[in-house]
C-alpha cells in the first residue's frame, strides 16, 4: 500500500473504476507496476517537476488511489 494523506484518500472508488485507471492494455498489473515505479522514483526525489508533495499528491491522486485499491483487493490471493 502506497502512503496517501487523508485530504487525498478517495472513499468513493470502486474496485472498477480503479482496475480502468489503472488499465494498461489488457494489463491491470501492469499500471501497478508502472504506479509502483512511480513511487518509487518519488521516494527517490527522482521528480523535480513538484514544489511540494501536495502537488505530487494533487496530480496522481486518482492513480495513487486506484493503485491502494487493487492492491488491497489482490493482496490476499499474491500474498504479502
Amino acid at each position: 500500500m502506497l502512503f496517501i494523506p487523508d485530504f487525498y484518500i478517495d472513499d468513493e472508488m470502486t474496485f472498477d473504476e480503479a482496475c480502468q485507471i489503472l488499465r494498461t492494455g489488457n494489463s491491470v498489473v501492469t499500471g501497478l507496476m508502472k504506479i509502483q515505479d512511480l513511487w518509487d522514483d518519488y521516494c527517490a526525489g527522482k521528480f523535480t517537476v513538484y514544489e511540494c508533495d501536495d502537488d505530487f499528491y494533487s496530480e496522481w491522486r486518482y492513480e495513487l488511489n486506484a493503485f491502494n485499491i487493487v492492491f488491497a483487493a489482490i493482496q490476499p490471493i499474491v500474498g504479502g
